[in-house]
């Protein structure tokens, strides 16, 4: 088995609360997660964030970071953990 990165602390996976419509526009992917930052500390120590990895490589070696960037930089601004994982599919 692989380590838990939470030591057994609580954890909330995010994506599932992203609605489909927003998930393939930056702006509104953002004005979905951020409601969901702002309150996730309220019940979870850890947030796992599922990133799709075409949102970050759109073209082969063309890698825009921004709203990843920004996600990481308002979590850490709430005093939030984040879990990154990667998406391939």
């Amino acid at each position: 088995p692989s380590p838990d990165p939470t030591n057994g602390k609580s954890h909330i996976v995010m994506f599932p609360h992203i609605p489909d419509f927003s998930r393939d526009d930056p702006v509104k992917r953002w004005e979905a997660v951020k409601p969901f930052l702002d309150q996730a500390g309220a019940v979870a120590d850890y947030i796992e964030l599922p990133v799709r990895w075409k949102d970050l490589e759109a073209m082969p070696g063309v890698f825009d970071w921004t709203w990843l960037d920004k996600v990481v930089n308002y979590a850490q601004e709430k005093g939030l953990k984040l879990i990154i994982d990667p998406q391939f599919v």
